[in-house]
């Protein structure tokens, strides 16, 4: 952690200088930064580990510390990692519905709305917005709430590009921000921010810059305002028609991006865009590889998209690049066959310009075969994606449907209960808590909606798995799944940790070690069981 944070300031300063350093100067600086990515991401991994260890070294986590870490993880995951962004906001709904706080019941939806917008699932996004009552919030949440409907629009305004709708998600976005901006403090980044930008988007870019210029000194250079802020004034630029500062701002946000280990980013897709049409073939390769490295690194659909949608670009560019050089090199190879009838000496420079167009051809093929790698990857990534995409659609549906019975059940319980206390019934309110029926039924209905979804995600799971043992042991299951099928179904989805397992099915910790031990003692392969088991059902949906 110590030494990302010297990294950070360290870089911090020099970027600050780099405001007013020429282009070439930065386009350097953001070489020799993407040339130490790895370290950078390696840094920040450290410092993520040092905050999970410096939380969970002592005693255990009461329910209020343990929504303050998952809130503080969210955070640094938020441009770093999708998935885990997504389950440090997941985890927050949960213990925000269990422990009954309105508020953060609904901070903890907005920024799960947040995440799932990213990665272009928009439609999930609007649900869990629109579960959220915004009259009963104050108002610098209502403030957020706004502001996260704004930029669901604005998300889905950028996958629209060139459609009929891109019009119509632009007006909902600046309706929001208006909203946004009557909430929020007016001498809070939210408010300027969204003033900026409305400004922007009704035609007077000088105010939008003048509005939002003063916040680029307010944060340090590397953390992800920073590059927001810089990026947004390259848009503003790009309204203005100054398409020099457009590139500067570009690049002092790029180059934030990457010392901030911000993966999920704009700025270097857009700057190879920007090289691409000034000619500079190579660098703007070098930007958009890095761009597509970052999104499949990220792991969010909409960015894997967007930068996969240039690749024909810079193909395009490349071949166009190799035609010409092509063309150029004939035209010489036809002057010095003319002028070999006149002088044999000519000879020679012919010789050495086949030399050169060899090489010419040589490189310009090497690099279509890295671009052409680059595309396999990121369409294998893409399908995984998917299938990753798939798994999230099920249980996110199946968890909504799961938790509006169980709020539904308790509601009813609750009016009952009421009923009978205000009746004075008191023997049979006291028999009514004391009964444990209700909290049966939850769990049988939590298994019900479990087996479900996860037989129509993996229908031939159970088939597959009873192939791992002795025909003598195998299990054939009469409705669901039983308790050893659902323990090798969480390990199928990646929970393999005995606690965890005992907390999602509500059983002792000596249960589910015990079960494991003799699903594993009746395995062919017990050395292999749990990795095969990882491994098995195929989506076919």
């Amino acid at each position: 952690m110590a030494r990302f944070l010297i990294v950070a300031l360290m870089a911090g300063s020099a970027l600050t200088a780099a405001a007013s350093e020429s282009l070439e100067a930065l386009y350097a600086r953001l070489d020799s930064l993407i040339a130490v990515q790895d370290d950078i991401t390696a840094a920040k991994r450290r410092h993520i580990a040092a905050i999970i260890d410096a939380a969970t070294g002592g005693e255990p986590l009461s329910a209020d510390e343990r929504y303050r870490l998952n809130e503080r993880l969210y955070k640094e995951y938020i441009a770093f990692n999708y998935d885990s962004a997504f389950r440090y906001a997941s985890l927050n709904v949960e213990l925000a519905r269990a422990t009954g706080d309105y508020s953060r019941k609904c901070d903890s939806r907005i920024k799960l709305a947040h995440i799932t917008s990213v990665a272009g699932l928009f439609d999930k996004a609007g649900e869990l917005l629109d579960s959220i009552d915004h009259r009963r919030l104050d108002a610098a949440l209502q403030a957020e709430y706004y502001n996260e409907r704004s930029k669901v629009f604005q998300y889905r305004r950028e996958f629209a590009q060139g459609t009929p709708f891109e019009r119509e998600y632009a007006d909902s976005a600046q309706h929001y921000r208006a909203l946004t901006m009557s909430l929020a403090t007016p001498d809070s980044f939210r408010h300027a921010f969204s003033q900026a930008v409305h400004t922007a988007e009704q035609g007077d870019a000088d105010g939008a810059v003048a509005a939002l210029l003063p916040w680029l000194d307010h944060y340090g250079a590397g953390t992800r305002n920073y590059a927001i802020v810089a990026s947004t004034l390259a848009y503003f630029h790009s309204l203005r028609g100054d398409e020099q500062s457009r590139e500067r701002y570009l690049l002092l946000s790029a180059i934030s991006d990457v010392q901030g280990a911000v993966r999920e980013n704009t700025s270097l897709r857009a700057l190879s865009m920007l090289l691409l049409d000034k000619g500079d073939v190579d660098r703007a390769f070098n930007y958009l590889n890095t761009s597509i490295n970052d999104a499949v690194f990220y792991g969010s659909r909409l960015r894997n998209i967007q930068s996969g949608q240039l690749a024909p670009l810079i193909i395009k560019a490349y071949n166009d690049n190799r035609s010409a050089q092509h063309r150029q090199t004939q035209l010489q190879l036809l002057v010095m066959v003319i002028l070999a009838v006149i002088m044999a000496v000519v000879l020679a420079i012919i010789v050495w310009l086949m030399k050169k167009r060899r090489d010419a051809n040589a490189r310009i093929a090497l690099v279509n075969s890295r671009l052409q790698d680059t595309v396999d990857e990121l369409q294998r990534v893409n399908a995984l994606i998917k299938q990753s995409n798939q798994i999230k659609d099920e249980y996110i549906v199946r968890f909504l449907m799961l938790s509006s019975t169980m709020i539904e059940r308790a509601e009813r319980q609750r009016k009952d209960n009421l009923k009978l206390a205000r009746d004075r019934k008191l023997d049979q309110l006291y028999s009514n808590l004391k009964s444990t029926v209700q909290d049966s039924d939850n769990v049988k209905l939590f298994h019900e909606n479990f087996d479900t979804a996860f037989l129509n995600i993996f229908p031939q799971f159970v088939e597959q798995v009873n192939k791992l043992w002795r025909p003598e042991d195998r299990i054939t299951p009469v409705h669901g799944l039983t308790t050893e099928l659902r323990i090798l179904a969480l390990v199928r989805l990646g929970i393999t940790d005995n606690a965890t397992i005992a907390g999602i099915l509500r059983s002792s910790l000596s249960t589910i070690y015990t079960y494991r031990s003799r699903l594993k003692a009746r395995a062919l392969e017990p050395d292999t069981f749990d990795a095969t088991v990882k491994s098995l059902g195929e989506i076919t949906r």
